[in-house]
């Protein structure tokens, strides 16, 4: 679950069951469709800058595509308690959506080309 104040700013992340309840915050900030939850593992993008000279107004210009992030992509282990990155480099610029866990790999759309990427894990 996202949440920002009314101005889009102070974002929050949470991780809810399906009747809403909070199970925890996720102690970063980034929105729910650049992340991937499964039953041992949550993968998330999270973002590093944005392309705007001010910070956007968090969900709704970053999905009218007024702002692009520069993000580093996480996997959280959900059994073992870890949190790790799996990939941080500057280039290529990476602003990931919709993971997508595939046969050893994470698939996702990256917003700058809207080409389809694979990590492998």
């Amino acid at each position: 679950k996202f949440e920002a104040d009314a101005k889009g700013a102070n974002p929050r992340l949470s991780l809810i069951d399906k009747s809403g309840t909070s199970r925890a915050n996720m102690g970063f900030s980034s929105l729910p469709n650049k992340c991937s939850i499964s039953i041992d593992k949550i993968y998330c993008a999270i973002p590093q800058s944005y392309s705007s000279f001010q910070e956007p107004k968090l969900p709704d210009e970053y999905l009218k595509r007024a702002a692009y992030s520069t993000d580093a992509i996480y996997e959280i282990d959900i059994n073992q308690n870890t949190f790790k990155g799996i990939y941080s480099e500057a280039e290529p610029a990476l602003d990931a959506t919709r993971f997508t866990p595939f046969n050893s790999q994470l698939l996702f759309i990256n917003r700058y080309d809207d080409k389809v990427y694979g990590l492998a894990l």
